[in-house]
């Protein structure tokens, strides 16, 4: 196996410069993609058209006015909202979220904890996603290239001559 890795190293380091433009082609082509991704959230985006759950959610929506389902959460004096998605309020949302989980009598559980969590993830991942894409990119790129090099080198000195078999040339 180590063979065939120096093999490949070899082939890179020897063509540095056209691994370096068809990296650099597809870092550009997964960047521009990047931006082309459309995330669908909506109920109709997990649920088959032909599926009786389907039909029943799309007379929900025709119903209820769409697929945001909403929850009221009133606060006593002297608390605010923030109180929910930290310390104690974290906890419970994620107690209830668990027992309900493990009740059995549910499919699936989405806390606005989760929401907040997931929403969270997405807009970091939306803001920063292509760059740091491109950066684990160019860092591998520039890691194969230096081990070709490296492996060109160790190749290479070892075939060198010694200093014994130059002196009876001279």
């Amino acid at each position: 196996m180590q063979r065939f890795w120096s093999y490949i190293a070899v082939q890179l380091g020897k063509h540095a410069i056209w691994v370096t433009v068809i990296g650099l082609l597809v870092t550009i082509g997964l960047g521009l993609g990047i931006t082309q991704l459309d995330f669908a959230t909506g109920q109709d985006s997990y649920l088959n058209t032909n599926e009786q759950v389907y039909k029943d959610n799309v007379v929900y929506q025709r119903l209820f006015g769409g697929q945001a389902m909403l929850t009221v959460i009133r606060m006593d004096a002297g608390h605010t909202v923030d109180e929910l998605f930290t310390g104690d309020g974290a906890e419970q949302f994620q107690h209830f979220s668990d027992t309900l989980k493990r009740s059995g009598k549910v499919e699936a559980v989405v806390s606005p904890l989760t929401i907040l969590r997931f929403s969270d993830s997405l807009l970091t991942l939306r803001a920063f996603g292509g760059l740091v894409l491109l950066l684990v990119w160019l860092y591998l790129m520039a890691n194969i290239i230096v081990l070709g090099a490296e492996i060109n080198w160790f190749h290479w000195s070892r075939r060198q001559p010694s200093d014994e078999e130059l002196a009876g040339l001279a």
